[in-house]
């Protein structure tokens, strides 16, 4: 991970290029260094090479499924913070949460698509603040 003081980084991973690439967007915007893949099969080599501080999974994707990813990133030694960014229903997407959170992952938000572009900014903007103030995240 990334020193307090550095640019925070976000990766997007979303078998939706176009959903991917918007996220990042919304985080280059909020201060991010932002990237994106649309292959969750790349997932924990990804977060090896880039090394981000958040992380948003939607949860419905072919090849590999959310879970999955989840302990992929574990493996890898990912220990940021986790945004749920998923069309799912919000019962499904409040339990992907639990599941994560039970499994030892920090997650920091939870989206529903489409999504709401501005929430998701605050969002990435209370989590750059904590980092760059050093306080713990806090979850939303």
């Amino acid at each position: 991970m990334t020193s307090p003081s550095a640019v925070p980084r976000l990766l997007a991973i979303d078998d939706d290029a176009d959903s991917a690439e918007l996220v990042a967007r919304v985080a280059a915007r909020a201060g991010f260094e932002a990237d994106w893949i649309a292959d969750p099969r790349l997932a924990a080599e990804t977060v090896s090479r880039v090394g981000p501080d958040v992380v948003t999974l939607d949860l419905c994707m072919p090849d590999l499924d959310a879970l999955d990813v989840l302990g992929e990133l574990r493996e890898a030694g990912f220990d940021g913070a986790i945004l749920i960014v998923s069309g799912q229903p919000d019962s499904i997407r409040n339990a992907a949460a639990r599941l994560a959170e039970a499994n030892g992952h920090e997650v920091a938000g939870n989206f529903r698509k489409p999504v709401d572009v501005a929430a998701m900014r605050r969002r990435l903007f209370d989590i750059a603040a904590a980092r760059a103030g050093g306080g713990a995240r806090s979850g939303g």
